[in-house]
């Protein structure tokens, strides 16, 4: 089973014979010489104390919340144990903070957590954060197989990691969210095209077969039979009353008497000379100039 080193970090430790917690991991400690976990750090090492350890080939089960081992005597001092692992659990070096960088000199992030058998210790991934961006892009992993060197500051990779970095970057984080949900548009959206237009359907169908049960129903034909022949009604009287108005119109317009038309007349001439009379009222007065003769001298 993988585990992260982050999800080991601050697991209880408890004894199998006794049933007792008696350490948290402080830490894992990972061998870049052999790419394996190799023990868990419960304790580390202070100004009149030495660091104490579990190897991991003590242990009977590592998970995220808990680590068991046989009794108490399994944990052991970093001088009961190699030299090697000794001086990476005493120099304080950790895996996460070095840098991955590519054979073609490209930072690609840097190292935040390690996966492992939980078994065996062997290291199958890298998990690398670019910082902002893994909202975006989330946080991207690198295979061992794609891994040259674990050196002291930096993992060096192969050129083709960047590659590999940038195609999880499109299903990772907000980016992968968006694009999977586009995704399942593209593939699943035509089926549920069909599915919403065949329920459209079933409910037209299915108001139409209750709208026709409804007129059918005695009562409801003899409120419309009723509803007609009100309106043929209103329709009749309204073309009545608009040929006797009609009429009516006619024939003022036929009996308007000879007297009235004479006034009307009447008044039209007086209008036109009163017009006339204005007119000439208001035009200027023409007046004649006489030119004095000029004496000769």
């Amino acid at each position: 089973m993988l585990v992260k080193g982050t999800e080991v970090i601050g697991a209880k430790v408890f004894t199998i014979d006794e049933g007792e917690q008696v350490e948290d991991v402080d830490d894992v400690i990972y061998n870049p010489q052999t790419n394996r976990v190799e023990a868990l750090l419960v304790s580390p090492s202070g100004i009149f104390s030495e660091a104490k350890l579990i190897l991991l080939k003590d242990a009977r089960g590592v998970g995220k919340d808990a680590v068991l081992i046989q009794n108490k005597d399994i944990m052991k001092n970093s001088s009961d144990i190699p030299s090697n692992l000794a001086s990476i659990a005493t120099k304080g070096a950790y895996l996460t903070e070095n840098r991955i960088i590519s054979e073609s000199g490209v930072d690609l992030g840097k190292v935040v957590d390690i996966l492992f058998d939980s078994q065996s210790g062997k290291v199958e991934e890298f998990e690398v954060s670019q910082g902002l961006r893994d909202v975006a892009t989330g946080r991207k992993r690198v295979k061992v197989s794609d891994i040259i060197t674990v050196g002291k500051d930096a993992v060096i990779v192969k050129g083709y990691t960047e590659e590999k970095v940038s195609e999880q970057a499109k299903s990772g984080g907000v980016v992968g969210a968006v694009n999977k949900g586009a995704e399942t548009i593209r593939r699943e959206g035509p089926k549920y095209y069909e599915q919403a237009k065949t329920k459209a359907q079933e409910y037209a169908d299915r108001a139409r077969s209750k709208a026709e049960e409804y007129r059918q129903k005695p009562e409801t034909q003899k409120t419309i039979n009723e509803a007609k022949i009100e309106a043929k009604k209103l329709k009749g009287q309204a073309s009545e009353t608009y040929q006797r108005v009609k009429g009516k119109a006619k024939e003022a317009k036929r009996t308007q008497s000879p007297k009235v038309r004479s006034m009307a007349q009447r008044a039209r001439e007086e209008a036109a000379q009163y017009r006339a009379q204005a007119q000439q009222t208001t035009r200027p007065k023409s007046r004649k100039t006489t030119k004095k003769s000029s004496k000769r001298r």
